[in-house]
Order: C-alpha cells, then sequence, then structure tokens
C-alpha cells in the first residue's frame, strides 16, 4: 500500500467535517474501538469507522465520497456510543452520504433504496429467527442459502408479521441496577432503534414493560429478543438511565435457560447474523456498482442475484479492526 500524499488533499476538508461531528472527529487517537464494535465490521469486514474519520482528518474527501463503505453503515450509532474521546463516527459518515448525493456521486432516490435494503434483511433476519426457534424443537440443520431462496418464504416476506406478546400479568421480578422501574414508556429507546424501524414487533419499549410485569415465560419464548445488535442506543437515548441494553442480553440467555432451547443456538444465531450482513453489504455493494442512480430495484432479485454468485461466501472468517488505515 502506497503513503497517503497528506498535502496533495483538501486540507480545509477536515474541519467542515469537524464541525459537523460537535467539533470531536479531531479528537480521534485511531484506538479503533468503533472498528471493533461495529456490527457491519464484524461480520463483513469492509466498513472501518476509524479508517474513514483518519481519511476525513487526511482531508481525502475525493476518496470518501466515492467509497462504497459509507454506504454500508447501519447507523446503529454504536461506533459514537463506544468512543472513549466522544468521536461520532456515525455522524461522520451521515456527511459523507449527503455530500455524495449533493454532488451527484449516487441519485437523489438512492437513500430510499438503502433504507428498502435494509428493510428487507430486517425482515429475513426476523423471518429466520422464528424458524430457528421451529428447526431446533425439531433438531434439524440450518441451511440458510436453501431457506431464504425458498419461494414460500421469499413471497411471504412483505407481508406482516402478526404476534401479540401483551396477553398476561405476573408478579414484578426486577434486574439489580438497570432502573427499568424509572421507565415512563416514552419510547425514545424503541423510535431510536435501527431494528425497531423495520420491525415493529422489536419493541425495546415493550420489553421493558412486559418484564416489570412478570411475564417471564412470554419472554422466555420470544424469538424477537435475537433481533437486537448489541449497539446500545436504546440505552444511551434514555433520560431515565434504564439499561434496556442490559435486560435484552439477559432475555437471550432465558430463551436457553427458560424457554428450553439448546445451547447450541447461539452458534446458529451467529451463524444467521453473518449471513444476513453479508447479504445486506453485497446488495448494498451490487447496487452501487449497477443502479446508483435507479429509483427502486427488485429485492428479491438482487438477494438471489446476490446468493447465486459462486464467490458469494458468507463463512469467511472477519477480523474486526484489522483493516488498513
Amino acid at each position: 500500500m502506497e503513503a497517503v500524499e497528506v498535502y496533495n488533499h483538501d486540507r480545509e476538508f477536515k474541519y467542515t467535517v469537524n464541525a459537523f461531528c460537535g467539533n470531536q472527529a479531531l479528537s480521534c487517537f485511531a484506538c479503533s474501538t468503533c472498528s471493533v464494535e461495529c456490527p457491519v465490521n464484524e461480520y463483513f469486514g469492509k466498513l472501518d469507522p476509524r479508517k474513514i474519520v483518519q481519511m476525513a482528518a487526511f482531508g481525502m474527501d475525493a476518496e470518501l465520497l466515492t467509497a462504497p463503505e459509507i454506504w454500508l453503515c447501519l447507523n446503529c450509532k454504536k461506533c459514537s456510543n463506544v468512543c472513549p474521546q466522544n468521536v461520532s463516527p456515525s455522524r461522520a459518515i451521515m456527511f459523507l452520504q449527503n455530500r455524495a448525493i449533493e454532488r451527484k456521486i449516487v441519485g437523489p432516490a438512492f437513500p430510499g433504496l438503502m433504507a428498502d435494503i435494509d428493510g428487507f434483511i430486517q425482515n429475513i433476519r426476523h423471518s429466520l429467527y422464528q424458524w430457528l426457534i421451529k428447526v431446533k424443537q425439531k433438531d434439524e440443520a440450518l441451511n440458510l442459502k436453501e431457506r431464504i431462496t425458498d419461494k414460500a418464504f421469499t413471497d411471504n416476506l412483505a407481508k406482516e408479521f402478526e404476534t401479540d406478546i401483551f396477553f398476561k400479568q405476573k408478579i414484578p421480578k426486577k434486574l439489580a441496577d438497570t432502573n427499568f422501574s424509572h421507565c415512563m414508556v416514552c419510547r425514545e429507546c424503541t423510535s431510536t432503534c435501527v431494528v425497531a424501524r423495520h420491525i415493529p414487533e422489536f419493541d425495546p419499549a415493550a420489553f421493558v414493560r412486559m418484564h416489570l410485569l412478570g411475564m417471564k415465560k412470554e419472554l422466555a419464548e420470544c424469538a424477537q429478543v435475537w433481533l437486537c445488535i448489541g449497539c446500545e442506543t436504546c440505552t444511551s437515548v434514555c433520560r431515565q438511565g434504564v439499561k434496556v441494553q442490559e435486560l435484552i442480553k439477559t432475555l437471550k440467555k432465558n430463551t436457553i435457560t427458560e424457554g428450553g432451547q439448546p445451547y447450541s443456538v447461539i452458534d446458529d444465531v451467529e451463524e444467521i447474523e453473518r449471513y444476513v450482513h453479508m447479504l445486506r453489504s453485497q446488495m448494498i455493494l451490487q447496487t452501487i456498482k449497477e443502479n446508483n442512480m435507479a429509483e427502486s430495484v427488485d429485492l428479491v432479485q438482487l438477494m438471489k442475484s446476490v446468493c447465486d454468485r459462486e464467490e458469494f461466501s458468507p463463512t469467511v472468517e472477519v477480523h474486526p479492526g484489522s483493516n488498513d488505515a
């Protein structure tokens, strides 16, 4: 890799990005915490928030605005939540996306296409986790590619899932030091959740209320808890200090200890997450390459074309934070 010629780039660009990020972007000391914690980088290895912040500091605007990686961001804000320097890589990426649209590097409808892909992928995750519970009960093997390309599966992706999780009250039981009793049901945790944005059945506020109502059995059997990507945004935005993500972590364990799921479900969840993250990233990259000025895409056909490629291999090992700066 050749050395970056710093003085050949826009030296004012870093100050523009810094101002958009609340004057904290230049505080980055490249610890890589953001890159290690990024769920996209964990499973796909192509999105390195640290690298993007450093490139912005070097004034590499042309390289960043044409980089497909900026569109892989989930906007879950985990990179910003974990940064010890309060740098906000997610805001820097948002700035780059907006600038790419302004300069017509992508079409004005492109963010809508990305939102469609994200909604499509979240529906796949939701359906796969509901299917996983049934598979584990029957002790069947997972075949994710066969499952998501099955006609019955694809035909049902656009349908709404009908579940009613509010139906029984029991004696409240609280976790220690999580401030659940302080919840005012303002639903800010749910409104900022990147999963709930597309899957209404995943409702962090509802999980808190169900826990306070003692609905232990219903929560232990709730497949939706596995949809949480662990970004901790729900906890960071709560003005009452409720540690929502701690509850969801506990609920995941309870599906095994009290919900009857085998411990092997953890490996199955890892396989599903790796598969859908790679599928999402490849769908986005293919859209950037072939349809970045389009107003709509056929998501099912796009998914099938990605799955049919020989190089699509969701089992590839990825090492977070290993990308070159």
